[in-house]
């Protein structure tokens, strides 16, 4: 059977061995993909680290054995494209989008009725729990799921743009689920799609996605201490 040519603009260079399957086979990768997100979906983000990254390490391991796709088609590499200070600008850019359009959307969003509550994060909560869960374990296991897992196999059968609308929608969604439904949650995964596809590394996203959890774990802190500051400002 004849090899289906990708769609995304990198993505048969990022993924040659994915983007040289046959429809039926990316359309079974992207199936057990969508499944890996149902599964953390599931409430497995309330999981240890080590346990809410396994579905997605058996998945690119059976395609590894299966097909001889590498895991660094999956993300797993050091290589960042196009470099590190490509990335470093392109950061600081998403990240004054990111907070240009939460300081537009809460604002809209409070006067339509919808007020979403800023958290309150202790000192001991933040040094604790924030810069480990927040800002390590969850970004490296929504990175390896949304972006390693889903967006390849997504990119190759429908398109980079494709691949990109489903992740963001899927992390938008988590956060929901998972009762933190904040402007900045809806946006980023898109941002996040994007960088992983053009990168071909899970180190931007991981990178991009820590550093925002840090800024967001230091409102918290700034909330718990001078509540009334920020109450007054949104």
């Amino acid at each position: 059977m004849e090899a289906t040519k990708a769609k995304a603009g990198d993505a048969a260079c990022l993924f040659r061995r994915i983007s040289g399957q046959t429809r039926p086979v990316l359309g079974a990768m992207a199936a057990a993909a969508l499944l890996v997100v149902g599964v953390d979906m599931g409430r497995s983000w309330s999981w240890p680290l080590e346990w809410r990254v396994a579905p997605a390490a058996f998945y690119v391991l059976v395609f590894w054995v299966l097909l001889g796709i590498p895991p660094t088609e999956h993300g797993i590499r050091c290589k960042v494209l196009p470099n590190l200070r490509y990335w470093f600008r392109t950061a600081v850019l998403i990240g004054l989008v990111v907070l240009l359009f939460c300081a537009l959307a809460i604002p809209v969003l409070a006067w339509a009725g919808f007020r979403i509550p800023l958290p309150k994060t202790s000192p001991t909560e933040f040094w604790g729990y924030w810069l480990t869960y927040a800002c390590v374990d969850a970004p490296v296991a929504e990175e390896f799921i949304y972006r390693g897992v889903l967006c390849p196999a997504l990119a190759c059968l429908l398109g980079r743009w494709a691949a990109i609308f489903l992740s963001g929608s899927l992390f938008a969604l988590l956060h929901v689920i998972g009762g933190n439904p904040g402007p900045d949650n809806f946006i980023a995964g898109y941002f996040l799609a994007w960088a992983f596809l053009k990168s071909g590394s899970l180190l931007v996203p991981i990178a991009m996605h820590s550093v925002g959890n840090l800024f967001a774990g230091l409102i918290h802190l700034l909330n718990y201490s001078h509540p009334n500051l920020l109450n007054g400002l949104l």
